[in-house]
C-alpha cells in the first residue's frame, strides 16, 4: 500500500477506504444512513481525526462524511490533483502601463494544499499569468511579496512598510499599484494608507477575494482583473478598494479607502461605501466614474509618505450600565485617545462622566 494512496487517513477512516478500495482522488458515490454523496476523496492532514472521510463535492464545497454512517462506496474514476498553478512567462510590451503588485497574503490567486488545508497563494508574474492570462492584455506586471500573513495580523508595522514601498515604487516611475490583501481587514488597511500616502500621482488599488480560487464561485480572477485595470487605466489617483459590485459577475466597484467597509463574512458583494457613493464602476471593458470630485492621475512623481501610527488609540462601544472603570483602565494603560461609540447622537450614561473628565485631564482625548 502506497502512503500516497491514502494520504492522511488513519484508524477507522483508513479501514473504511480500504474496505471499498477507494483511494485518495477517487471519484466516488458514498452511500450513508443520511443519503448519498458524490465527490472526490480528498487527502487529510496527519493531525486530523480518524472519524471522517472528506469529499470535494461538485459545488466546490468540502464535506466530512462520518465513517460510522457509511454503508457503501462506489468508485467511478480517479482525478489526480495538481497543486501548482501552471507558470508561464508574463509577456511585456512597451505600449502597456507598468503595474506593481504588492503582496501581503490573501487568496487572490491560489492553489489548495489538501494535506494541511492551507490555501497557497500564487504570486509570481508567471503564476499569475498562468492563473489569470487576461492580465497580460492590460499591463506589464511585476510583483513584490512584502508579507504572507492573514489579514487579521495586519497592523501598524505592515501599514508603514506598505506606505514606504508604495513611495519607492512611485519614485521609480510605476504607473499604478495593486495590493493583494485578505478581505477581513482590507478596509482598515485602505483607510490607514489613505492617510500615510497622500497626494499620490497614481492609483493605489487594494484587492482580495471572498472565495478562494479552488471554488467554482470564486471572485478572485475577476477582482484581480478589475483591480489591475483600475491601476493601469483609471484617472482616479487615490487609495481604493476594488471588489464585486452586485452578487453577479456584472461589474466591480471602486471604493474610496476612507469610506469602505466589509459588511458580510462570505457575500461576494460585501464591500460598501458608507455615507457616500463609490468612486467608480468597473468591468472588463470600461471604467465609469460615479463621482465628479476625486484626485486625478498626474505625470509627476511627487507623493507625500507619512509612515506614522499611534497605537495607543481604541474604540469603545457604549452599552447600558457601562462602568467608569473601563475608561479608567484604558487611561491607566497609557491610551492617548478613546473613540466612544455612544447611543443616538453620542450619549453615554452619567456614571461615565467623571471618568471622561479624568481622561481629558490626563490628555487622553475622548470623542
Amino acid at each position: 500500500m502506497s502512503n500516497d494512496e491514502y494520504k492522511g487517513y488513519k484508524g477507522r477512516s483508513l479501514e473504511a477506504l480500504q474496505r471499498f478500495d477507494a483511494k485518495v482522488w477517487s471519484e466516488t458515490t458514498v452511500s450513508t444512513t443520511r443519503g448519498d454523496f458524490q465527490g472526490i476523496v480528498l487527502p487529510r492532514s496527519e493531525f486530523d481525526d480518524d472519524r471522517h472521510v472528506v469529499l470535494k463535492l461538485a459545488s466546490g464545497y468540502n464535506v466530512g462524511v462520518a465513517v460510522d454512517t457509511i454503508r457503501d462506496i462506489k468508485v467511478s474514476g480517479r482525478r489526480e490533483a495538481h497543486y501548482k498553478i501552471p507558470e508561464k512567462e508574463f509577456p511585456t510590451s512597451p505600449d502597456k502601463p507598468n503595474i506593481k503588485l504588492l503582496g501581503t497574503g490573501g487568496t487572490i490567486a491560489s492553489r489548495l494544499d489538501y494535506r494541511t488545508g492551507a490555501v497557497i497563494p500564487a504570486f509570481s508574474p508567471g503564476e499569475l499569468y498562468g492563473a489569470v492570462p487576461e492580465l497580460a492584455d492590460i499591463c506589464n506586471l511585476t510583483t513584490d511579496k512584502l508579507f504572507a500573513v492573514f489579514s487579521e495580523n495586519m497592523g501598524p508595522y505592515q501599514y508603514m512598510t506598505l506606505a514606504k514601498a508604495i513611495g519607492e515604487q512611485i519614485e521609480k516611475g510605476i504607473d499604478g499599484i495593486v495590493i493583494g490583501h485578505g478581505t477581513d481587514t482590507m478596509h482598515h488597511t485602505a483607510s490607514a494608507l489613505s492617510f500615510m500616502v497622500q497626494d499620490s500621482p497614481v492609483p493605489i488599488v487594494v484587492v482580495g477575494s471572498q472565495r478562494s480560487s479552488d471554488r467554482p464561485s470564486s471572485d478572485a480572477a475577476l477582482n484581480l482583473i478589475h483591480a489591475t485595470k483600475a491601476a493601469a487605466e483609471s484617472d482616479i489617483a487615490e487609495v481604493m478598494v476594488c471588489m464585486f459590485g452586485p452578487t453577479s459577475d456584472e461589474y466591480g466597484l471602486l471604493h474610496r479607502g476612507t469610506r469602505v467597509r466589509k459588511m458580510h463574512s462570505s457575500y461576494r458583494s460585501t464591500f460598501r461605501t458608507l455615507g457616500d457613493i463609490p468612486l467608480a464602476m468597473i468591468d472588463r471593458n470600461k471604467i465609469t466614474p460615479l463621482k465628479k470630485i476625486y484626485n486625478h492621475r498626474r505625470k509627476d512623481r511627487n507623493v507625500k509618505i507619512l509612515p506614522f501610527f499611534e497605537e495607543k488609540v481604541t474604540l469603545l462601544y457604549y452599552y447600558p450600565n457601562m462602568m467608569p472603570d473601563v475608561i479608567d483602565a484604558l487611561v491607566d494603560c497609557g491610551y492617548k485617545g478613546i473613540v466612544i461609540a455612544g447611543t443616538g447622537l453620542g450619549h453615554v450614561n452619567k456614571p461615565v462622566y467623571p471618568a471622561l473628565e479624568r481622561a481629558a485631564a490626563k490628555a487622553c482625548t475622548s470623542i
